[in-house]
């Protein structure tokens, strides 16, 4: 492969703040499609004379194609550039929102939730890769851990928007909101920030798969930080698959309840991003990441402590989800910053090929809970103990690792 440059149009970055807001809003876009429709999804089942079990498949299918469109996204950012990826991506997923919200039936709404997930993967990668290409080191970590705080954010407002919209205006319009906000997130990223790699290859798309591929396989950082990346997503999955039903048949609350506690539990992501953000500027990013795996560790044993106690008292759970959630605000920031780093020349491919395993690994955590005959209950607790502790086995492997 050759390593001839030609050389892209310098970086147009604008004030601080909106290129923050920009970046954030865009890798926030799949989080919001997906957390404001799942209020909507009975009455739209109702609607399309459809079982709910039916109609949770646009979750699903939306996170496969999540899953699956990410590598691609990467490859063609590191290819193309980062703007013109990310607008055509964009652009296909406002329509594919656009032409949801007109189904006449469940298949075509199904079809274009997955059409969006594949095409709203462009956003989460290719925010990452115009944070690290804008940022090196510790300022890559501020600005990811900010930008995961906004994940928090959209964790909340997104369910409580979508139940609104519902009820003024009918099943299509959350599904419509999506569409919008992609809108929202791409305008203010074209106005306010210009292409940022700073030059682009002469090799081919073959050629820069390979060499992506090869390079994250030779990067004992990134193996190491994609391997927690997913470790914690399926924690922040075990809760989303398991925790209403915990709360609302084993302790008898109310969805208002439920949501209120999962609101309190996502404060706790967003104060993992902002503290991420803090630290980062203290240690080496290897360094931190090693503390959260540490805390972790006491948020897993504190899991098994008192899981007795959670059978009795929903306190003792609520406790145990707000620690994994600001461990899993922390881990997704520094563990990405981590990756970032080690592979400025392909932050795209990187930022893929970590956001691809950590979504099918989640899909998959998922559908093994599903499929285990076991108390919902203990399923969580173990779920965060089992993962606190594959992530102490991998980050021994740290042991001789140098930072950054």
């Amino acid at each position: 492969m050759t390593d001839a440059r030609r050389e892209a149009p310098a970086p147009r970055i604008m004030p601080a703040y909106r290129t923050t807001l920009a970046l954030s809003l865009l890798a926030a876009v799949n989080a919001f499609a997906i957390d404001v429709s799942t209020p909507v999804l009975p009455a739209a089942a109702s609607v399309f004379g459809v079982d709910v079990g039916h109609m949770q498949m646009t979750v699903g299918l939306y996170m496969f194609g999540y899953g699956f469109g990410q590598i691609p996204a990467g490859l063609m950012a590191d290819v193309f550039g980062r703007r013109i990826t990310v607008l055509i991506a964009m652009l296909v997923y406002i329509l594919a929102g656009i032409v949801a919200t007109l189904s006449p039936d469940i298949d075509l709404l199904l079809a274009m939730r997955f059409v969006q997930g594949l095409c709203g993967a462009a956003g989460v990668v290719i925010s990452r890769a115009m944070a690290r290409d804008i940022t090196t080191g510790a300022g890559t970590g501020r600005l990811l851990g900010l930008m995961t705080a906004t994940l928090g954010v959209v964790m909340i407002v997104g369910p409580l928007l979508g139940a609104m919209l519902l009820a003024g205006f009918g099943w299509w319009a959350p599904f419509l909101s999506s569409a919008v906000f992609g809108a929202a997130a791409l305008w203010l990223l074209l106005t306010s920030v210009g292409e940022t790699m700073a030059s682009r290859p002469e090799d081919n798309m073959r050629g820069r798969f390979i060499d992506g591929i090869t390079a994250f396989r030779n990067s004992p950082h990134s193996r190491i930080s994609a391997l927690l990346m997913g470790l914690a997503f399926c924690i922040l999955i075990a809760f989303v698959t398991l925790s209403s039903e915990v709360y609302i048949r084993h302790f008898a609350m109310d969805e208002t309840g439920y949501a209120v506690i999962f609101a309190i539990a996502s404060l706790g992501y967003i104060l993992g991003g902002l503290a991420c953000r803090r630290l980062v500027t203290r240690m080496s990013t290897l360094g931190l990441v090693r503390v959260i795996v540490a805390g972790f560790g006491a948020v897993g044993v504190a899991s098994l402590f008192l899981l007795p106690v959670s059978e009795a008292h929903p306190a003792a759970l609520t406790i145990t989800m707000i620690g994994a959630f600001c461990g899993i605000g922390a881990m997704l920031s520094a563990a990405a910053t981590l990756a970032l780093e080690a592979l400025p020349r392909n932050a795209g491919m990187a930022s893929g090929i970590m956001g691809s395993f950590q979504i099918l690994l989640g899909a998959v955590f998922s559908l093994v809970l599903a499929l285990v005959d076991a108390n919902s209950l203990f399923l969580l607790h173990f779920s965060v103990a089992g993962c606190a502790g594959l992530m102490g086995v991998t980050i021994l492997a740290t042991r001789r690792l140098a930072p950054l």
